[in-house]
């Protein structure tokens, strides 16, 4: 388990639950002709139900424009993760050679079944209908370095 790859993740994951969700965001150029629009920054919504939506160019290092991506979606296009070596591969995770759950796994240290139990979208269950947050998501990782990969998934596999 790679100790520092994961609270890095805690870092974003904060990071993301103080961003404007793009639902609140007024004005948001769509396929409308907007005219000359000047864009300040790059809209980033949390998705758990898609590596992102970001894909503009299939190795691109960053989208232009508003994107919305899970945990490790989001990881792939900053630069803290990037220089860890993970990176985005035709919308998916990609390091050291491998790409999805692969490449998920190799690069925090753990197995898959705790990968999914972070990570993927059908491990969560809001029974209000809500998606899940960045803050839900953080939750597991830090019971994750906190109790380890067994008492993980058994809590929550």
């Amino acid at each position: 388990m790679n100790i520092f790859r994961l609270q890095l993740m805690l870092d974003l994951l904060a990071e993301m639950a103080v961003e404007v969700p793009v639902h609140e965001v007024t004005g948001m150029a769509t396929s409308y002709d907007w005219g000359e629009v000047e864009v300040t920054h790059v809209i980033k919504a949390f998705d758990l139900n898609d590596w992102t939506n970001a894909l503009e160019d299939a190795d691109q290092a960053a989208p232009s424009c508003g994107y919305s991506a899970c945990a490790v979606g989001h990881a792939m296009f900053d630069n803290r993760f990037i220089a860890l070596g993970l990176y985005q591969h035709k919308g998916c995770p990609a390091y050291n050679g491998l790409d999805n759950w692969d490449a998920v796994e190799a690069f925090f240290g753990i197995s898959y079944d705790s990968a999914a139990t972070l990570f993927s979208p059908c491990q969560y269950s809001n029974e209000d209908g809500e998606p899940t947050t960045p803050a839900e998501v953080a939750q597991r990782v830090q019971f994750l370095l906190t109790h380890g990969e067994h008492e993980l998934n058994k809590q929550f596999g």
